[in-house]
C-alpha cells in the first residue's frame, strides 16, 4: 500500500505541480493552507492506518499541501536571494539543505510511526510543528507577499 501511496504521490505532483504555480498570488494565504493540508492528512493517514481509504485521504491532503508549499516556496526562495554572480550556488543550497531536512525528518519520525503503538506523540509532534510553522508564516506574512509582488 505504501508504494501505491507514493506513486499517487508522485503522479499527482508532477502533474499539478507547473499549473499550480500561475494559480497561487498571495504566499501569506498559501502557506498557512498548504501547512494545514499537509498537517490534516498527515493525521488522517496516521489515524486511519487500518483503512485503506483513509491512507488514501490522507495522502491526497498531504499532496495537496505539497503542492502549494513546494511551488511557492520554491519561487520565493528564487524571489529572496540577493542578484549576485553567486545565485545558482545559493539556491542550489537552499535546496540541497531542504532535501537534507526531509531526509533526516523521514528517517527520524517513519521507524517511529512504525514501530509506535501509541499515536499521541507523533501527533502532539505534528501539532507542535504545524503551530511553529504557522507562526512563522505570519511573523513573515508582509516579506512573502511583497517579495512574490516584486
Amino acid at each position: 500500500i505504501f508504494s501505491t501511496l507514493m506513486i499517487l504521490n508522485t503522479i499527482m505532483v508532477t502533474f499539478f505541480f507547473f499549473f499550480s504555480t500561475s494559480w497561487f498570488e498571495r504566499p501569506s494565504r498559501i502557506f498557512p493552507f498548504g501547512l494545514f493540508c499537509t498537517f490534516v492528512g498527515l493525521v488522517v493517514a496516521i489515524m486511519g492506518v487500518p483503512n485503506v481509504w483513509l491512507l488514501f485521504l490522507g495522502t491526497f491532503l498531504i499532496t495537496i499541501g505539497e503542492l502549494q508549499l513546494g511551488a511557492v516556496g520554491q519561487f520565493l526562495l528564487i524571489r529572496l536571494l540577493p542578484t549576485q554572480r553567486a545565485v545558482g550556488a545559493l539556491y542550489s543550497s537552499g535546496m540541497v539543505i531542504s532535501q537534507l531536512g526531509k531526509i533526516v525528518s523521514a528517517s527520524i519520525v517513519f521507524p517511529w510511526l512504525v514501530h509506535s503503538d501509541e499515536l499521541e506523540a507523533p501527533i502532539l509532534m505534528l501539532t507542535v510543528l504545524f503551530v511553529v510553522f504557522a507562526s512563522f508564516t505570519l511573523v513573515f506574512r508582509k516579506d512573502f507577499d511583497h517579495a512574490a509582488a516584486n
